[in-house]
């Protein structure tokens, strides 16, 4: 919906791969399908090094409430392997290691 939108208003008929690519970098989207809050947590878990953060912490450490962080972003985290529920609490699994470690010398993202 949002490419049609772009494209809408580039006067454009049809949606391209360049299309879809400017309507992800307009909206802070990554390759990954991350959004920035996404991006958040996986930067507080990143920064925690290694030990687990309970749903309580990473809310206060990113500014988010914790349902909408349980019912929204984590689904979405744990579904593509970048994270892990614990009993101890939230931690990264490998991939999303992998991922941050990419992430970690550009850590320049910008909030919608």
């Amino acid at each position: 919906r949002r490419v049609r939108d772009i494209a809408t208003l580039e006067s454009k008929d049809t949606m391209s791969i360049e299309m879809v690519e400017l309507t992800l970098k307009m909206l802070d989207i990554d390759e990954l399908g991350l959004q920035y809050i996404d991006r958040k947590i996986l930067e507080a878990l990143y920064a925690n090094h290694g030990r687990a953060m309970g749903l309580s912490t990473l809310a206060v450490s990113i500014g988010e409430d914790k349902s909408t962080i349980e019912d929204v972003y984590e689904p979405f985290l744990i579904q593509n392997n970048l994270i892990q529920k614990t009993v101890s609490g939230r931690v990264l699994t490998q991939r999303g290691y992998e991922y941050m470690y990419k992430e970690d010398d550009s850590m320049n993202w910008t909030k919608v």
